[in-house]
């Protein structure tokens, strides 16, 4: 090998080196698992920060998904999501959020889940359980 080549290889690797560290560390979707809808909870790169996206917001770089912040308790049943959310802005409150997947709506912050019939009997679960559970679930699909 000639020193001419040598550097030709070195200035490639060089050269596309920025490329691939710009490029999607999630390039076939692994962190990222659908609940309902248009909605997905999504696993940050240290395994233990959860945040709830939507279509529009799963591309871009979580600055605390839909709900504002990061996902400390979750449940979900037909049209609802519920997400007790550690908020992201000093000012706003840690607390449940309540998202209506059919018409996309968001109602929150409230200081205690709501007792309304839609949600009063949705199970909540810690935010690892629920990635565990919606792995297994489309698992079966």
């Amino acid at each position: 090998m000639t020193r001419r080549t040598l550097l030709y290889q070195i200035v490639a690797v060089l050269s596309v080196s920025p490329l691939v560290a710009g490029c999607d560390q999630d390039p076939f979707g692994q962190n990222y698992r659908r609940i309902a809808g248009d909605y997905y909870i999504l696993q940050w790169e240290d395994g233990q920060t959860y945040y709830l996206e939507d279509d529009s917001t799963l591309r871009s770089e979580p600055g605390g998904g839909v709900v504002g912040g990061t996902i400390l308790e979750i449940g979900w049943k037909d049209n609802y999501i519920v997400v007790k959310r550690r908020s992201n802005f000093c000012g706003d409150a840690d607390a449940w959020m309540i998202v209506n997947v059919r018409e996309s709506t968001i109602s929150g912050p409230h200081h205690e889940l709501p007792a309304v019939n839609e949600v009063s009997d949705i199970k909540i679960l810690e935010p690892k359980e629920a990635w565990s559970t919606l792995a297994k679930w489309w698992q079966l699909r």
